[in-house]
């Protein structure tokens, strides 16, 4: 009779309580935790990049870490600026969806009764109107909210000024708990480590949906697809958000230009257009930019995305990525949890321990029913 191991199922007590505990503190804590854990991915992301530029220029460090996270508040003010205007110019034309929706039900309308079939009239002036009008409602509630979202973007802010005005403090740390030598590498390595992982995701992302959004506005341009600018920014920017973002980005591009074209070829050929963008994205840019390094399998990144959007929203469909890469290198650090660590990714050759069963041949593995014969 098999005897039970309890020291197996404390222990595994102990870690189902602890991940329970971190995901409650995730989801009870979520107007502090996002913002810090926004800061230490901007922070890990440039220091390198900042430490660079320190060389060549000697200023100081805090006023360079002052400007350069400026530049980057202020692009994104840019960036929301243009999308809040555009939005206004977009909604001023929503005459010409209303035609377009009337002219739909009348062919709809003529097709039905050519089959015998009554056809109740689903879209009326004064609905399509109503409908439509409830944008520019969107538009005043998002410029409301506007405040409280700029409030976090400040808090961010600020948290990465003080996560890269202190970034040199955890070379010291790891310098005073390290014992040894060996240890003090090790540590290093790991931090090495978890700044490639989080700059490599992180710049890698922004520089892709850049590129995305110019081969968007190019191929746009091309089939005269007003405002293509707008919509452009709008791919790369929900192009963060993997495997979710472009489906949006491409539903909403195809059904404006499905309400502001007179036939059916238009949203046909700007469905392919912006099908070809995210080939190429996924399969050229990316590769390119990004490379490997993240080290995360399908699976891990889609499990991250929806898990982080039930705790953190949007916010977190970006940020629980880096975090599972972390956790991977975490879990590769130690010989005990290594094994574990495959099932988020594939581990590298150097993590991989010394083990050779390559001589071991299937007739030497004794079966199930050998094991029965020699116990008798």
């Amino acid at each position: 009779m098999k005897t039970i191991n309890t020291n197996s199922i404390i222990i595994f007590s102990h870690g189902l309580i602890i991940f329970s505990l971190i995901m409650g503190l995730m989801v009870v804590g979520r107007s502090i935790i996002v913002p810090i854990a926004w800061a230490l991915m901007i922070g890990f992301s440039s220091v390198q990049i900042l430490r660079r530029i320190h060389r060549k220029i000697r200023i100081n460090w805090g006023v360079m870490c002052f400007i350069y996270l400026l530049l980057v508040l202020s692009v994104l003010a840019g960036v929301m600026t243009f999308f809040f205007v555009e939005m206004q110019r977009i909604v001023q034309t929503t005459s010409v969806m209303e035609t377009r929706l009337l002219q739909l039900e009348t062919q709809l309308a003529g097709l039905f009764t050519q089959f015998g079939f009554e056809f109740d009239r689903v879209f009326s002036m004064d609905t399509v109107r109503n409908q439509l009008s409830n944008i520019s409602s969107y538009i005043l509630t998002f410029a409301r909210d506007m405040g409280g979202f700029l409030g976090d973007i400040l808090l961010v802010f600020l948290y990465s000024f003080f996560v890269l005005l202190y970034s040199g403090e955890l070379e010291r740390f790891y310098h005073l708990k390290a014992k040894s030598e060996e240890e003090y590498l090790s540590l290093r390595k790991f931090n090495a480590k978890l700044v490639e992982i989080i700059g490599s995701f992180l710049n890698g992302l922004i520089i892709t949906a850049i590129m995305l959004s110019v081969v968007v506005y190019i191929f746009l341009l091309i089939l005269g697809v007003k405002y293509a600018l707008f919509w452009a920014v709008l791919a790369g920017v929900l192009s963060l958000i993997p495997y979710i973002g472009i489906p949006v980005a491409m539903v909403l591009i195809v059904i404006y230009s499905f309400l502001t074209s007179d036939s059916w070829l238009m949203p046909t050929l700007v469905f392919g257009a912006v099908f070809l963008a995210n080939m190429l994205q996924e399969n050229v840019f990316k590769p390119v930019v990004i490379g490997d390094k993240l080290r995360l399998n399908a699976l891990t990144i889609f499990v991250s995305v929806v898990t982080g959007s039930v705790i953190w929203g949007v916010s977190g469909m970006i940020l629980f990525i880096p975090i599972a890469g972390i956790a991977k290198v975490v879990l590769e650090r130690r010989q005990s949890t290594l094994p574990y660590a495959i099932f988020l990714g594939p581990i590298s050759d150097d993590n991989l321990p010394d083990k050779d069963f390559d001589h071991l041949e299937q007739h030497q593995i004794p079966d199930k029913e050998d094991k029965i014969i020699n116990n008798d």
